[in-house]
């Protein structure tokens, strides 16, 4: 079962609940949501009656047949695919994570205006066997477990984000993704640290920032910089 630390208030607090559980690791993934939701990929979420793995391979090559000509296709084999895609915000059976402790929390902390905000940070500790680079001819889509997969620095935000992957195995008789958190596999491995909601509307966000980690930093283009400096502008005489 997965373990829950106590609730993060400041920066301080949760870089102590970090060091905590995981010391220096630096194979230590991270994953920020803004609501408890399971550790499922976007994919999973739709509801949709009449998914299988054909249909999801054929989403894929709809995919790659239509964005020719907008990105650079040599050499990509289907992780490099999914990754493109997921990316830019298709649904598929990958899970975002992220080496970055900070990043995973400014995650948590965004979207505080929505239904249901109750921010948390998730900390997966994978062992040198869970990466699916480890197995020969390996293929996201026919993988007998769910596993870790290390992107290619590709992309700018892949890179500033410290981008990593789960990528999900689909169970075909039950019609489902599983969730991290119910696989014997990992739940043992992972840990629960959720932030409080009040502080997260506003002194996490400005002390991530004191240590320049931001919209504009985590998304390194145009659109990035342009909503880290609406919200700078905002928040000048509440905070300054």
């Amino acid at each position: 079962m997965m373990k829950t630390t106590s609730i993060v208030t400041s920066l301080e607090s949760y870089i102590r609940e970090i060091n905590a559980a995981v010391g220096h690791e630096r194979s230590t993934l991270f994953r920020g949501q803004c609501v408890q939701k399971p550790l499922i990929p976007r994919i999973a979420r739709y509801s949709l009656p009449a998914f299988s793995l054909s249909a999801e391979r054929a989403f894929l090559d709809e995919f790659k047949r239509k964005s020719v000509g907008l990105v650079d296709t040599i050499n990509r084999d289907e992780l490099d695919w999914l990754s493109l895609a997921q990316h830019h915000g298709l649904p598929t059976r990958l899970l975002d994570w992220t080496q970055n402790a900070l990043a995973a929390l400014w995650f948590a902390i965004q979207g505080a205006t929505k239904v249901g905000f109750d921010p948390v940070v998730f900390v997966f500790m994978p062992l040198p066997q869970d990466y699916l680079e480890v197995i020969p001819g390996a293929n996201p889509f026919d993988s007998p477990h769910t596993y870790v997969f290390r992107p290619r620095q590709s992309t700018k935000r892949i890179v500033a984000q410290s981008g990593f992957f789960t990528v999900h195995k689909y169970i075909e008789k039950e019609k489902r993704f599983l969730a991290l958190e119910n696989q014997k596999r990992y739940a043992q491995r992972l840990l629960r640290i959720p932030i409080d909601k009040a502080s997260a509307r506003g002194p996490l966000a400005v002390e991530l920032d004191l240590c320049g980690v931001n919209e504009a930093t985590l998304f390194p283009d145009l659109d990035g910089l342009t909503s880290y400096m609406s919200w700078e502008y905002t928040r000048v005489d509440k905070y300054r």
